[in-house]
């Protein structure tokens, strides 16, 4: 069975705001964001209020149990995520990569996999998302040891994964600057669409 998977994009420019200005820029941008995909997609005037979180802190609509969603951001992006099953998703911009957590929560395989490519930043970062995606979708948190998700990414960029029942979607934005990756439990039709203050366009 396919599931429906419609993404959110908002670029969200860091130029002009101070660390504590973007951080509510991007919030206050959050909600703006969730107004409008709920109206537009399930005739529903959202409110922050609506929003609960379960035990291990993943946000839910309490009123609306059947709506998945699904937000991740950073320095530049903000994604939204709208499925009719579970879903995880995270965005990244790609810098330097933190060796500790490579050597923390990398496979040895994966490790190899980043260290021997030229571009090692944009590799840990496929990965990262990849396994950030995972744990967002299973909603289990930092509970969830996330160095037991395992993942090798083929030369066409073909996904594996040693977590069954398991689909995953990776895309590139804007050359390679940014990595985004989506987790869902049912092979999915993906869409993609950017938002803007005034709507969206494709």
């Amino acid at each position: 069975m396919h599931s429906n998977c419609k993404i959110y994009l908002y670029s969200c420019n860091k130029k002009g705001h101070d660390s504590k200005n973007y951080l509510k820029y991007q919030r206050d941008s959050v909600n703006e964001i969730l107004k409008y995909v709920m109206k537009k997609e399930f005739e529903i005037s959202f409110h922050k209020s609506m929003i609960e979180k379960d035990l291990y802190g993943k946000p839910f609509l309490k009123d609306f149990p059947y709506i998945h969603y699904n937000i991740s951001h950073c320095d530049g992006y903000i994604a939204c995520g709208i499925s009719n099953g579970p879903i995880g998703i995270d965005v990244e911009n790609v810098r330097e990569y933190p060796t500790k957590v490579l050597k923390r929560v990398f496979s040895d395989k994966e490790i190899e996999f980043v260290e021997s490519a030229n571009s090692k930043n944009l590799k840990f970062f496929q990965l990262w998302t990849l396994k950030e995606s995972y744990i967002k979708a299973i909603g289990k948190g930092l509970t969830y040891p996330i160095d037991k998700v395992n993942f090798e990414i083929l030369d066409d960029n073909e996904i594996k994964s040693n977590q069954s029942n398991s689909y995953f979607d990776q895309i590139f934005l804007e050359d390679g600057k940014f990595v985004l990756s989506v987790c869902t439990f049912r092979k999915s039709e993906l869409s993609i669409e950017h938002w803007n203050a005034g709507g969206t366009y494709e």
